[in-house]
């Protein structure tokens, strides 16, 4: 059986003078990140055949986060076409 694992972003800052897909991620989004993916590391055996990524840089920002804790020998593939 194949299973989809989606993550939203974490937590990203309004208050950037910037377009929205070049908004980065707050401190304490990136804090809860890490909680989630330590947490999810911890509680389930998941593993991942392909990791994907929007182009959004808060997306971005989010999958480097949890690349070593989830999928440290796996590469991120970003995918302009899953940022709408």
């Amino acid at each position: 059986m194949k299973n989809l694992f989606l993550m939203r972003h974490a937590k990203s800052k309004w208050n950037e003078n910037v377009s929205d897909q070049f908004r980065s991620i707050t401190e304490i989004g990136e804090f809860k990140t890490k909680k989630v993916a330590n947490y999810i590391h911890q509680n389930f055996e998941l593993k991942f055949d392909q990791i994907f990524s929007s182009k959004a840089v808060r997306a971005k920002e989010t999958s480097q986060l949890v690349k070593p804790i989830l999928f440290p020998n796996q590469t991120i593939h970003i995918e302009d076409d899953l940022y709408t």
